[in-house]
């Protein structure tokens, strides 16, 4: 009896090596798991904008991919505050009909927030993890502000030597500078809401008056010039110089 068991055993435990050995083979050929690690944490909460600091986040192959997506972050919030500071000024323009210069202004201004040169920035925050780089960026706002506004002040007194000039010349003369003048005064305007986004506490308001000055002084030579002829002249000369002058704005009598 004792040697009918042995057998019996040892029959079944060699029966079962070979689903062992299956077995054993399925587990060691196996893929392995690719362990994921979680995104950091200030990744997922970026910190709160503050008034000296701005911050944005980047995730992407590289180190300056991922920079530059966390500079652009950052834009684009700037961008958002624009359109909101220019969104009862855009709805009076429409109401006037002024409308196609309002969205050109528009453009202008998200153009500019584009080309916005972050060069006073840290990568306060730096990692690598499932081989993609995610980085925390602080941008000085202050920093920021006092560049835009040294730019602004440049404009600034580029506009004043032209009006300068723009006083010094006889009334039709002027009209060569009207053109001249107002492009600069545009572009500084444009400029304003951008500076007034970054630093809050920016008052534009003496910029504005000086610039509007300029504009309704222009307006009032166009109005107050009357061209008067000397009928004698052939249709074809008197022609030409109407529509020359019509084209500047001016009433012809």
């Amino acid at each position: 009896m004792k040697t009918k068991i042995l057998k019996h055993g040892l029959y079944h435990l060699f029966s079962t090596l070979p689903l062992l050995s299956l077995l054993g083979g399925c587990v060691a050929n196996s893929p392995q798991k690719e362990i994921t690690e979680p995104i950091p944490e200030w990744f997922m909460n970026t910190p709160n904008d503050t008034g000296n600091f701005y911050f944005g986040v980047g995730e992407g192959r590289s180190k300056d991919v991922a920079k530059n997506v966390a500079l652009n972050d950052i834009a684009s919030r700037i961008s958002v505050t624009v359109k909101s500071t220019l969104s009862s000024e855009i709805n009076q323009k429409i109401a006037k009909g002024k409308e196609l210069i309002t969205r050109n202004s528009q453009q202008k201004l998200l153009a500019q927030v584009k080309a916005i040169e972050f060069s006073n920035y840290n990568i306060d925050k730096m990692i690598v993890q499932n081989n993609r780089n995610y980085v925390l960026v602080k941008v000085n706002r202050i920093a920021l502000y006092k560049k835009r506004l040294k730019k602004l002040n440049v404009k600034m007194n580029a506009i004043n030597a032209q009006w300068a000039r723009y006083n010094s010349l006889p009334a039709f003369n002027r009209l060569n500078e009207v053109k001249l003048i107002t492009a600069a005064v545009d572009e500084v305007k444009v400029m304003l809401p951008v500076i007034s986004a970054i630093y809050t506490s920016f008052n534009d308001a003496d910029y504005r008056g000086v610039l509007n000055q300029y504009i309704n002084e222009m307006l009032y030579l166009k109005d107050s010039i009357v061209a008067l002829f000397d009928r004698g002249n052939p249709p074809e000369i008197e022609s030409v110089i109407k529509k020359h002058l019509s084209q500047q704005g001016i009433k012809i009598l």
